[in-house]
């Protein structure tokens, strides 16, 4: 038996700002640890800067964003299908990581797609396992 789960309306707030942190930490601060990683792998020098740190941090917390965007998503129109729900985040949330990665070669691929995957691994635990679990054992109030 599946447990259909009514979010509240705080859902999507939250789903926004879990995203937004998230993907600060994983795509932001993981992007730029990326960067280095993609720069030695390529043979270029690494370069590091104080504001170009920021702009990477602040594009990753908008990118987390628009995954928490999708994940609440997921859970409000496919409220009996977790494979659908996987599938609109997964499949969306792939084509903005391949959007986002240029060059697009194998060493990008390598040096990004670990904090990809984290990031989607993580919010996705959260949002389901600690917020959603939460307030499917409150009763849903009109």
């Amino acid at each position: 038996m599946r447990l259909e789960i009514d979010l509240p309306r705080r859902s999507l707030p939250t789903a926004i700002a879990l995203g937004a942190i998230v993907g600060a930490i994983f795509l932001g601060v993981g992007g730029r640890v990326a960067m280095r990683i993609f720069a030695l792998l390529e043979g270029r020098e690494p370069g590091w800067s104080l504001g170009g740190s920021m702009t990477v941090v602040f594009m990753g917390a908008a990118f987390g964003t628009l995954g928490g965007a999708m994940l609440w998503l997921g859970r409000r129109y496919f409220k009996r299908s977790p494979l659908a729900r996987g599938a609109l985040f997964w499949g969306l949330l792939t084509l903005l990581f391949l959007e986002g990665v240029t060059p697009l070669n194998t060493d990008s691929v390598v040096a990004f797609s670990p904090f990809f995957v984290a990031y989607g691994a993580v919010l996705y635990r959260i949002f389901c396992h600690r917020y959603v679990a939460r307030w499917a054992a409150v009763p849903a109030t009109a």
